[in-house]
């Protein structure tokens, strides 16, 4: 709160005084990227994955789907991006095209993190 409140030397005025400013004469908002799950896979960290028949393996789980059949290569391996907190699903990277949400291949396992992979006493816990 004291920093917000406080004159800024480059601003020369408290930063929430700049901002309210700036929406006071501007009101339109700010901008969103057009493909937002995209954006935030962008965030995701990742690894490097040949696409088999069978499908993604990742952290010895097994992802597939009917649309990951398209994809299949084994020239090289692709960007498979996932949310360390909720290995229930992966991203694919396509070229042109948005990621491709591939789930778990056996959907019976119980929602699980990565540390709950690597560390399986936890989940026991």
């Amino acid at each position: 709160a004291r920093y917000h409140s406080n004159r800024h030397r480059a601003l020369g005025m408290s930063p929430r005084r700049s901002w309210e400013n700036a929406w006071g004469t501007d009101r339109t908002a700010p901008r969103v990227p057009p493909d937002r799950d995209q954006f935030r896979c962008e965030f995701l960290p990742l690894r490097r994955r040949v696409v088999g028949r069978e499908g993604i393996e990742i952290f010895r789980l097994k992802y597939s789907c009917e649309e990951l059949q398209r994809e299949v290569s084994f020239a090289e391996p692709r960007v498979v991006r996932f949310d360390p907190r909720d290995l229930s699903h992966v991203y694919l990277e396509r070229n042109g095209q948005g990621p491709l949400l591939v789930p778990l291949r056996d959907s019976s396992l119980p929602p699980m993190s990565l540390w709950g992979v690597e560390r399986p006493e936890a989940r026991a816990g």
